[in-house]
């Protein structure tokens, strides 16, 4: 069986490919027009019949032949559902289930401002768009949720254009993760970073007991790609995420990215929150009220800062950074709750003896991206990469010269934006001087349903010290 290393700091990730065949044939499509009010279910008011899963619909309330905004009367579907890509549109659902086969595109048009109103009942898509997704477009979508249930795949807001979710009441399903304030500013919105209520931007707010059961085993970003995004918990509101990402820019342009937790809030991450996770990124917490309860706390390349002024949070682990609890220092690596905290300087750990040393792999994917050396360059967000090949494999030299050094433990950490799912069933392993005889061994997750987190450590920890001059990864 051939297989990628998948070892963000050591080896490389598995990429599927798929080939498609597309069909010719004519895409089936309808219209609103609203000739008969308002009623979803009267085909008079759609130009080509009443939607189903397998047609695409478009709402546009100044379409020319409309009287109203659409109402959701009784149980709907459609194809994909696009709710203003040239107008002012206003969908409303209060109760029975709208199921879109594909995906939502809520607010596409510049210079339009489009809504979905939920009160009850039931929405589902794959993914929900709501700003435009068109470059150089800024329309605006808002959701206003106060009721019923939402079943989306990936919500995405403020993608090119602004967005507001504002959920009152009901419950949001969202199990791959939430994409807010993702605006690719790279290419649009001149290369500059987003703004509150410009292009990019998105705000989330829950309050009263709004429930929001997010990402399993996957990420959730706040103003990846230079966006600004702003998340809100409030009132007796309930946020529970996995793996969340605050501010991921990938070296484009600067973005910024809050999350506000108040009142008796709960916010459960399951997995690590990375704070400023790239260089020129801000990440803010603020906490005046409610329990934050994480598993993990990391703090990236950029300004990362976590606010405390009241209420309770709780933290399993403390990585790659300090933490200041009431001028007791809280250090790297080490677990335990804090009352008050700000964010130390990113950095390498101090005893890391790999940091900066020669490293090889089996193969390279790149010449210059994600090579050998990355995985120990002491940066949190890359990697290295080998080809697809059996057995694939990574080292480092410890010690540069004909001697070995004491090793009392390793520390492999998986690849931050998600894609781990290729490391499992490797071995790990200390080589004598020679570079040949086995000083030491260990397998290593050889169940390939479980798999690291994002960003997750996998802490080993030597029977005894022992001597040797290289670490080894391979796949097996």
């Amino acid at each position: 069986m051939f297989r990628s290393s998948h070892l963000p700091r050591f080896v490389s990730f598995v990429v599927g490919m798929a080939v498609f065949s597309l069909a010719a044939g004519a895409m089936a499509q309808t219209n609103w027009i609203g000739a008969e009010a308002s009623n979803w279910s009267d085909p008079s008011n759609w130009d080509n019949g009443v939607p189903d899963s397998t047609t695409d619909a478009t709402i546009d309330a100044d379409s020319g032949f409309g009287i109203g905004n659409p109402i959701l009367d009784t149980d709907g579907s459609a194809k994909n559902l696009y709710v203003g890509v040239n107008a002012d549109t206003h969908l409303t659902v209060g109760a029975n289930t709208l199921a879109a086969s594909v995906d939502i595109y809520l607010g596409e048009a510049t210079g339009t401002t489009s809504t979905i109103t939920q009160s009850g009942g039931t929405i589902s898509c794959n993914m929900l768009y709501a700003g435009s997704t068109e470059l150089n477009t800024s329309g605006v979508g808002n959701y206003t949720m106060t009721g019923g249930t939402l079943t989306v795949g990936i919500l995405s807001l403020g993608n090119q254009g602004s967005a507001t979710f504002t959920q009152s009441g009901g419950v949001v399903n969202n199990p791959v993760g939430i994409w807010l304030g993702d605006a690719k500013t790279e290419n649009s919105n001149g290369g500059l970073p987003a703004t509150p209520g410009g292009p990019g931007s998105a705000t989330y707010t829950l309050s009263n007991n709004a429930v929001y059961n997010g990402a399993v085993n996957d990420i959730s970003y706040i103003a990846p790609w230079g966006g600004y995004g702003v998340l809100t918990v409030q009132d007796n509101a309930i946020f529970t995420n996995d793996n969340m990402s605050v501010d991921l820019s990938w070296s484009t342009v600067a973005a910024n990215a809050i999350i506000n937790v108040h009142g008796n809030a709960q916010m459960t991450l399951t997995g690590t929150l990375t704070l400023a996770a790239s260089e020129l990124t801000t990440g803010t917490v603020n906490q005046d009220g409610g329990t934050a309860t994480i598993q993990r706390i990391d703090k990236g390349l950029g300004a990362g800062t976590y606010n405390l002024t009241g209420g309770t949070l709780s933290v399993s682990k403390v990585d790659r950074m300090d933490l200041v609890n009431g001028g007791a220092r809280v250090n790297a690596g080490e677990t335990g709750a804090v009352s008050s905290l700000s964010m130390g300087l990113s950095g390498p750990v101090s005893n890391n003896i790999a940091l900066g040393k020669t490293a090889e792999q089996s193969s390279n994917y790149s010449d210059t991206w994600a090579v050998a050396s990355w995985a120990v360059d002491g940066q949190f967000d890359t990697m290295s990469h080998t080809n697809y090949e059996e057995n694939a494999w990574w080292k480092v030299d410890l010690t540069g010269d004909d001697s070995n050094v004491s090793i009392p433990g390793i520390v492999l950490t998986a690849r931050y934006d998600g894609y781990t799912w290729g490391l499992s069933n490797f071995f790990v392993r200390v080589l004598d001087k020679d570079g040949v005889t086995v000083a030491w061994q260990g397998k290593f997750i050889e169940d390939p349903s479980e798999i690291l987190g994002a960003g997750e450590d996998l802490a080993i920890t030597l029977p005894t010290a022992v001597d040797g001059r290289y670490v080894q990864v391979q796949l097996d």
